[in-house]
């Protein structure tokens, strides 16, 4: 927890920056601008996507279907995540040597009160 009251010596003076080294506005306004720009995108793509499926479909071709693949899927998921507010990042904790796979931790309750024989 952040001291609520840090001593006026150790406090940001004004106009110092907490983070001088950091982004700066005109870095953080063209990340912005991009992100904009690349769901724009986003939806054109899906949108096109889309209709090229509809008019597949309307035409008989069953195989159209096979125009989808791994990374149409994964934008329709990150289109969904995006717009349904359920972003997930899967992080995997396993270590190439398998010194950092997880292990079965077996808990054991032992009575103090009892001489061990179970009985």
């Amino acid at each position: 927890m952040a001291n609520p009251n840090p001593s006026p010596a150790t406090r940001f003076k004004v106009g110092d920056r907490p983070n001088p080294q950091g982004k700066t506005s005109e870095q953080r306004r063209l990340e912005i601008e991009n992100a904009e720009r690349a769901t724009r995108l986003h939806n054109r793509m899906l949108a096109s996507l889309e209709r090229e499926l509809e008019e597949a479909e309307e035409a008989g071709d069953k195989a159209a279907i096979k125009m989808i693949n791994a990374n149409i899927l994964k934008l329709i998921k990150d289109a969904q995540d995006r717009g349904l507010g359920s972003p997930e990042q899967l992080i995997d904790h396993r270590s190439s040597d398998k010194s950092m796979t997880p292990q079965v931790i077996t808990r054991r309750v032992v009575d103090p009160k009892s001489d061990g024989t179970g009985e």
